[in-house]
């Protein structure tokens, strides 16, 4: 009999087992692909991923930049020398697919090797909480799979017995783990709690705690500890690089910047200027500067800088504490998320996550019942009192994981998990890319203690019959998220028209620059793997990329001081936006710094888009 080292999660299958573990694991990662490419294509889900596409790939300066502003400099730089070396292929796009079809494929890997007949539930689980954002790529949902393959790697480790043994284990969770902190490092390390959950469960199986007494909890400490400081390190190390090549004097002021603008619009509201016109005045902001604030065009005005940024998102934090307290705050957290478990736009997420959780609480009653009636003479058990070959036996009878860890466990991943969903609801952030996430984590942790349960002890036709219950409730979910995504890939391509034909219109007139209203572009996205133009002469009047040493790099090639003045003095700058909005607030700002301005249409595109040269009257 093949003898597994202890505390791993499963024995390891004889024979053909590596072979198996390999086709299920293509076979249902080659699934999810098929049905993404059947169901619709392929799509970058928000302007943040579009528009690092653009820098990396030299859609945005003219050249592949190594600094991406969001990515921290190692992702960056990699990518960048990609685009250098073989400029016609999409590579941010086609990294993101890699890395999440990669990551599903390791994680169905490994849990059938661990446990047979898993692969397949584990698939369809996959595709009932990720086939949206297999669809429509976002660089942390990216980030978010990565760290769920880190969670798997570390539950199927076998046990280290040396340093080499211990670097071949985890030497791939901790290369996975860093490049996700690369890639996306705030999504990293929210989800860095389920990532330590896991680990502590795989020391607690590896040193049997508390089943060999609380000895063991030196050795399970003492253990976390080490690893938790090495990937600590290696956290720091990126973290560090990014900081160097990030140096100068630009970049560190265009970080506050970019600090203070994610504060304010992210977490905060942007004052009113009535009723705060001390506070505008005090930074020397009159009311047509506080519009550009609301309205996202801040790239306007060259006053609002990073110290305008920073104190406005910390007045906007005193205006919050007030009229919203804590209190108030955190009462309505609780309120909505106790609603979650109903909301119908949370679907089919808290169904699966609901029933991976009875599941688990149903396994554990039972193998506790179980337990207690197969249970031995307590002498027979003890390994001191046997010979060498019945201690062998006797360690393989013993269960992979006692009812009560698997209580606690299930215990701490609830209770982590209303603490994240807390914070999220308490800031008003419970945005799908970070919430889907969460739900992802939770519900791969549960069914890898699910998979331990039911290890032992029930009849192979009851594991049979419940894991094609939980096949079909999986199933059931990713069809309905393959409706959603079918549905918005449509939506998509009707929505995007009017966004071609502004590339294309740029393209054909490239000899003159377009300045373009920031919430008029917010509807629109790409296709990876699409043919839409990529003109130079246009960009954004304000967003997360405005004001920084990119963008200033990019006024300088078409010889461009500023927005403001580019838009008065230069007669081949257009400012655009949608026909239906109103540009009054453009007419008050350069009224407010003594100029009288006439916007003359000198084009319409679509029904959608309005360009307008401006004329300086006076």
């Amino acid at each position: 009999m093949t003898q597994e080292r202890p505390g791993q999660l499963h024995n390891t299958p004889a024979g053909g087992g590596f072979v198996r573990a390999r086709c299920v694991s293509l076979l249902g990662t080659g699934l999810l692909l098929a049905a993404v490419l059947v169901t619709g294509r392929f799509w970058f889900d928000l302007n943040d991923d579009l528009f690092m596409e653009h820098i990396l790939s030299g859609a945005y300066t003219g050249v592949p930049e190594s600094r991406n502003i969001q990515n921290l400099f190692p992702a960056s730089l990699a990518v960048s020398i990609l685009y250098r070396l073989f400029d016609r292929i999409p590579w941010y796009g086609l990294i993101l697919i890699l890395l999440q079809l990669g990551c599903i494929a390791i994680i169905l890997y490994r849990l059938e090797r661990v446990r047979k007949n898993s692969g397949i539930p584990a698939a369809v689980l996959l595709g009932g909480l990720l086939f949206y954002h297999l669809a429509f790529l976002q660089y942390s949902v990216t980030v978010g799979i990565m760290a769920c393959c880190v969670i798997v790697l570390i539950l199927t480790a076998g046990e280290p017995l040396t340093l080499k043994d211990a670097g071949r284990e985890y030497l791939p969770a901790f290369i996975l783990l860093l490049a996700g902190y690369a890639l996306r490092s705030e999504m990293m390390l929210f989800m860095l709690p389920f990532i330590l959950l896991a680990l502590l469960l795989r020391l607690f199986l590896q040193y049997r705690f508390p089943e060999e007494g609380f000895s063991s909890l030196k050795k399970v400490l003492a253990r976390f500890l080490a690893m938790a400081l090495i990937a600590a390190a290696g956290i720091g190390l990126v973290q560090a690089s990014d900081e160097a090549a990030c140096s100068s004097a630009k970049w560190r002021e265009f970080r506050r910047f970019f600090d203070a603008r994610t504060e304010l619009y992210d977490f905060q509201r942007i004052p009113e200027y009535e009723g705060n016109e001390a506070f505008y005045d005090s930074l020397g902001l009159d009311p047509s500067e506080a519009a550009l604030l609301k309205n996202y065009n801040f790239g306007l005005d060259e006053r609002i800088d990073a110290g305008v940024m920073e104190q406005t998102a910390s007045y906007a934090g005193l205006i919050r504490a007030k009229e919203d307290p804590f209190k108030a705050r955190l009462k309505r957290a609780v309120y909505e998320y106790r609603m979650l478990f109903t909301d119908q736009d949370q679907r089919p997420y808290n169904i699966l996550s609901a029933i991976l959780y009875l599941s688990v609480l149903a396994g554990i009653l039972a193998k506790a019942v179980l337990r207690g009636k197969q249970r031995e003479p307590e002498e027979q058990w003890a390994p001191e009192a046997q010979g060498p070959e019945q201690q062998g036996t006797a360690q393989q009878k013993r269960e992979k994981i006692p009812p009560l860890t698997a209580f606690l466990v299930t215990a701490a991943l609830f209770f982590g998990r209303s603490v994240l969903f807390l914070y999220l609801l308490y800031n008003e952030r419970p945005v799908v890319r970070l919430t889907h996430c969460l739900y992802l984590a939770e519900c791969v942790i549960l069914f890898a203690v699910l998979l331990m349960l039911s290890e032992e002890g029930f009849g192979k036709k009851t594991v049979l019959f419940y894991t094609a219950v939980l096949t079909a409730v999986f199933a059931w979910a990713f069809f309905f998220q393959v409706r959603n995504v079918r549905q918005e890939d449509m939506r998509r391509l009707e929505v995007n028209r009017p966004y071609r034909d502004y590339l294309s219109y740029a393209e054909e007139h490239g000899d003159q620059y377009f300045f373009t209203d920031v919430y008029s572009t917010v509807a629109f996205s790409e296709e990876v793997f699409g043919d839409e133009p990529s003109p130079l002469n246009w960009d954004l009047c304000g967003g997360w990329a405005c004001k920084s040493p990119l963008y200033e790099k990019k006024l300088a090639m078409y010889l461009l001081d500023s927005m403001e003045s580019a838009l008065l003095e230069d007669p081949y700058c257009r400012f655009v936006t949608r026909s239906d909005y109103d540009i009054e607030w453009l007419y008050e700002y350069y009224r407010s710094r003594g100029v009288e301005i006439r916007a003359e249409l000198t084009d319409t595109l679509s029904d959608y888009w309005s360009i307008y040269r401006i004329e300086v009257l006076r």
